[in-house]
């Protein structure tokens, strides 16, 4: 009865969050829709302004309030950003104690040891970061494979003799999904009073990788000292090509040591978990007893270093 009583109490306090957010996205886009409107009937003729985004860690006021307190939010503020997901921080933690806390209801309905509802409860709440991850893994990578090809346009352009931003607004009308929609927040930045360098570095906010940093460095370089830039970026886009071509192939030269410790990570957490399942009395040894518990935190521990021991060695900067 307690435990039914808890599931219900769950689902009603996550149904109730999930209405106050719809309720609170629907006022802001009524109220966006609104300034919107008013800006399309006002004066056209605007000031040069400089114009500072706050953006909202969570459409839920008291939560959006307390986020801002802890510095680290805005790191995963900009790690979310970066993969593309529509997804403000507020969400990602309410849905990561969601994850978290049905995991350890349903092992607790289960008569599974508190101590395993409890591990498996930590790890569930890192699952909505991994796919964060995989998610900002995947993107910057296509934008990576995208990028040399949106230099290529640039530099056409330029030597067509067009300036910097009307090359920058050739990407957007004949650029790839990813880097033309990047560079058309650039040039929606810079329509609205935003300095055009810090609306080009602002890229690196929402994609961060080694190839756009050398770019946007030299473009204000040389827009500070002067020289070719349609020559410096016929450069630029060479060596990224050369360090592309070098990346896979250590990608292939390294697949088989990253799938080897992919296994070796993996197996003894299935292995743990079929014993669980066939043999109970055996593996609560280690969760009911004072000596099992300690070897089990030495295995979790040992597991742990192994797996960064691992990524370190495959893992190869360049």
């Amino acid at each position: 009865m307690i435990l039914l009583t808890s599931i219900v109490f769950f689902f009603f306090i996550f149904f109730l969050g999930l209405s106050i957010s719809n309720i609170v996205k629907s006022q802001e886009t009524e109220l966006r829709s609104k300034i919107e409107d008013r800006l399309k009937n006002a004066d056209k003729t605007i000031t040069e302004v400089r114009i500072t985004k706050r953006e909202r860690l969570s459409d839920l006021p008291f939560l959006d309030h307390l986020l801002r307190k802890l510095i680290v939010i805005r790191k995963l503020q900009n790690y979310i950003g970066q993969s593309g997901l529509s997804l403000s921080v507020g969400s990602f933690v309410l849905l990561s104690l969601v994850f978290a806390s049905l995991i350890f209801l349903l092992a607790v309905f289960f008569n599974a040891p508190f101590q395993f509802a409890s591990v498996s409860a930590l790890g569930f709440l890192f699952l909505p970061f991994l796919f964060v991850s995989l998610t900002r893994s995947r993107r910057i990578n296509k934008f990576s494979t995208q990028f040399p090809d949106c230099i290529g346009l640039i530099t056409s352009s330029l030597r067509a003799g067009h300036s910097f931003q009307m090359a920058i607004e050739t990407v957007v009308e004949e650029g790839k999904d990813l880097v033309s929609s990047e560079f058309r927040q650039v040039l929606s930045e810079v329509e609205v009073g935003q300095n055009f360098e810090e609306a080009l570095k602002g890229i690196l906010t929402r994609v961060d990788t080694p190839d756009l940093r050398l770019f946007i460095s030299g473009v204000i370089l040389q827009r500070e000292t002067g020289g070719n830039l349609a020559e410096l970026l016929d450069n630029l886009e060479v060596v990224i090509r050369e360090r592309q071509e070098l990346k896979r192939e250590l990608s292939a030269a390294t697949a088989q040591a990253k799938l080897s410790g992919l296994i070796l990570s993996l197996l003894p957490i299935f292995v743990g978990l079929f014993v669980f399942v066939v043999n109970r009395n055996y593996m609560l040894f280690f969760f009911n007893d004072p000596i099992g518990t300690k070897i089990l935190l030495g295995c979790v521990v040992g597991q742990m270093f192994g797996i960064f021991w691992i990524s370190k060695v495959v893992k190869i900067e360049f």
